[in-house]
């Protein structure tokens, strides 16, 4: 017998922060010339998508500043420790994703694969 089991943590391809309603990409690239304060991470989780200025790295109350001759548009920059790390604006944060949900499907659907290739196999060989 098979039983569906859920899985709780999410698969992340890349760092981000979530400032203004919009993704942003953290890179490996340090800025030097920063502007001026622009908000904080707000919630923090690796384990699931959440609402506000979120992130999948950097804990909450970890500060974004704008970048000197840098549209919020484009980029800004997150502070990790003495430095500040560039992130590339990617696209809009939409907080309405059910993660969890997805994954719930695709074991269903996986299981439910299995159990009818199992019957098949069972009732051809009687």
């Amino acid at each position: 017998m098979f039983f569906a089991t859920t899985s709780s943590a999410t698969s992340w391809a890349y760092p981000f922060v979530v400032w203004d309603g919009y993704r942003f990409e953290v890179l490996d690239e340090y800025v030097e010339e920063i502007d001026s304060e622009i908000g904080e991470v707000t919630s923090y989780s690796d384990m699931e998508t959440l609402s506000g200025n979120f992130s999948n790295e950097y804990i909450e109350g970890t500060k974004y500043y704008s970048i000197k001759g840098i549209s919020t548009d484009e980029a800004i920059a997150v502070k990790t420790g003495s430095q500040y790390k560039k992130a590339v604006r990617i696209g809009e944060y939409k907080t309405g994703i059910r993660v969890k949900e997805k994954n719930n499907l695709f074991t269903f659907v996986v299981i439910s694969a299995a159990a009818a290739s199992i019957l098949i196999f069972y009732l051809r060989r009687r």
